[in-house]
Parts: structure tokens; sequence; C-alpha cells
């Protein structure tokens, strides 16, 4: 498994991002629209967190990972 930072356009289905205590998994294609200053935003919402949980909402089982180009992830890829 490969352990990387990836900016939000290059995240694809099967990614696991590590964030704030959680994994959570990328399933599917993002939901895309254009956002403020014309930079296109990538949206995955209720993405499952499939292991840990989330640091500050620990109820939480889902969560929506977005961005655009100029955020950037912890990914572990296979």
């Amino acid at each position: 498994m490969r352990k990387m930072f990836l900016n939000t356009s290059e995240l694809r289905a099967g990614d696991r991002i590590k964030m704030h205590g959680a994994t959570i998994l990328i399933e599917d294609q993002p939901n895309t629209y254009i956002g403020y200053g014309g930079r296109t935003v990538y949206s995955w919402p209720n993405l499952p967190i499939i292991e840990g949980e989330i640091d500050m909402f620990p109820w939480m089982r889902t969560w929506t990972v977005q961005g655009n180009e100029l955020a950037t992830w912890f990914v572990e890829r296979d």
C-alpha cells in the first residue's frame, strides 16, 4: 500500500484518506461544480469511516470530503 499526499482532483475510488484520527474510503466518482474563483470543487458526500473515528465527532459514521486542487490529502492507495 502506497502512502502519499494528493490534491482533491487526484483522488479516485478505492483511495483511503487519513484525517482527524479516521480512515475514510472514497467509493465512487465525485460530484463537481465550479466554486469561488472559477475553480472546480470535488465533493464526495456521506463516505464511510472504515477505521477509527473523527476526533471532534466520534458519533459520526460517515463524512464528506470536498475541496479543489489546492486542498491536499494524506492518502493510502493500493
